[in-house]
This record gives structure tokens, sequence and C-alpha cells, in this order.
């Protein structure tokens, strides 16, 4: 099930995923040479990169229009919510954590 963030009355999937964090080093590297790339931009690019990786979110508006529309607190509460679910999603599938239960186990 895909996690759903709503934003200024829109909802919009979002997902933490490979094709996210392809996104997210693209970006990171267009921007390099403009921007310094602060904590708080990093964390910017992180959400709008989960939510490209959504459903055909990159046709719903620009990375300037999607810090537009973040106008509250509440709203970035929902994307941080929404990755950190989508980040606990990731790391429950992923097999280095049944390797290393397993050779804990083993050690055991």
């Amino acid at each position: 099930m895909a996690t759903k963030v709503t934003i200024n009355g829109r909802e919009y999937s979002y997902r933490y995923d490979f094709g996210s964090l392809l996104h997210y080093e693209q970006i990171i590297k267009k921007l390099e040479s403009k921007t310094v790339i602060t904590e708080l931009v990093s964390s910017a690019l992180m959400h709008y990169s989960c939510l490209m990786s959504g459903s055909k979110f990159e046709l719903a508006m620009s990375y300037e229009e999607f810090l537009a529309e973040v106008t509250s607190q509440s709203t970035l509460d929902e994307l941080n919510k929404a990755f950190e679910r989508e980040y606990a999603r990731w790391e429950d599938q992923s097999p280095l954590q049944e390797d290393n239960a397993e050779s804990t186990a083993k050690k055991k």
C-alpha cells in the first residue's frame, strides 16, 4: 500500500525507493554548483524525490512549485511522517536485515 500525503488539498503518492534515491542524486548533482546543500535543502529535495517516485508527480509541479506549496508546519510534519513510514518499509524489506538476523541467531 502506497503512502499518501496531502499538499494543499491534493493527495499524492509518496515512495522511498530506488527511484527516489536516483531522483535525489540527480537533483543534488544539478544544484551543487548553484546552491549550498544544507540539511533543510537536503530534506526538501528528498521529499520532492519521494513524491516524484510516486505516481506522475513530476507532471503535477516543479521543485519550486513544491516548495511554494509547503505553507505550514503541519504539511511539513506530514511529509516527515511519510518519509519515516516509507524508510521503515524500505528497511523492513532489506535482505541485509534478514541476513544479519540469521547470522546473529546462528552465533547464539
